[in-house]
């Protein structure tokens, strides 16, 4: 696995996503990824030194978030239908989980230079929405390459998976004022102290009526279209270099 592997792997090449699924150095390599687009988050908004939280809160989103969808994913779905028993499955998941995190290094973009506050704030909801979509359909392609699987199905997995863990973070989000919700919003798109919170909330409110309707849609086709079919577990990593440059 080397950085043109990676590249690869961004754009859903099959060989490089079954590369990087196997390969044990994977895992960690993810993990540096994630640190990395912590910088890319916040190199404009906070001094380096100032608190360790906003490198390493993204790796513990991160993680919370990972799980959850491989509990849904793998757990629920894929798992009744594994041709044959599988161990380890939750670290081979997160290894290709964290590897999709050079996608949110489009946060990089200082827009914050480029426009006054309202329309950076706007600017930075738009990279969010682009990295988002494009990480679904980077982990729907992961999920049909390696589990076997037609890729609208493992689509329609993932889009559930991603509308619960919205429903959720901004169900929760509403005990806390949306405070809490907002605050993991603004820090997905690197964006801090903004005076724009309207905006934040008016994003909310659509995200969480658009969450339900993708949920029950996608809930609804995949039990009319029934998949009759077997997955395949995820392969188990094997050892490799870690991909330094």
């Amino acid at each position: 696995m080397n950085a043109l592997t990676i590249g690869r792997f961004l754009v859903g090449h099959a060989p490089a996503i079954r590369e990087v699924a196997s390969a044990r150095a994977a895992l960690w390599t993810g993990i540096v990824l994630v640190l990395l687009t912590a910088i890319a988050r916040n190199y404009d908004q906070n001094y380096i030194l100032e608190s360790p939280l906003w490198l390493f809160g993204p790796l513990l989103f991160s993680f919370f978030s990972g799980s959850f969808l491989y509990a849904i994913l793998i757990r629920g779905f894929a798992r009744r239908r594994f041709t044959q028993e599988a161990t380890g499955q939750w670290l081979s998941f997160m290894a290709v989980f964290w590897m999709t995190a050079p996608i949110a290094w489009l946060y990089a973009i200082p827009v914050e230079r480029f426009f006054e506050p309202y329309q950076a704030a706007q600017a930075n909801l738009t990279l969010l929405g682009i990295v988002s979509v494009w990480r679904v359909l980077l982990m729907a392609r992961v999920m049909s390459v390696l589990l076997e699987v037609p890729f609208l199905r493992a689509l329609g997995w993932v889009l559930i998976a991603a509308s619960l863990e919205i429903i959720i973070v901004v169900f929760v989000g509403a005990f806390t004022s949306g405070t809490f919700s907002q605050r993991i919003l603004a820090s997905m798109m690197g964006m801090r102290n903004a005076p724009e919170e309207r905006l934040l909330t008016s994003v909310l409110s659509s995200v969480w009526t658009g969450s339900w309707v993708v949920l029950a849609l996608t809930a609804i086709a995949i039990n009319v279209l029934r998949f009759h079919g077997t997955a395949t577990p995820l392969p188990q990593p094997t050892r490799s270099r870690l991909p330094w440059v």
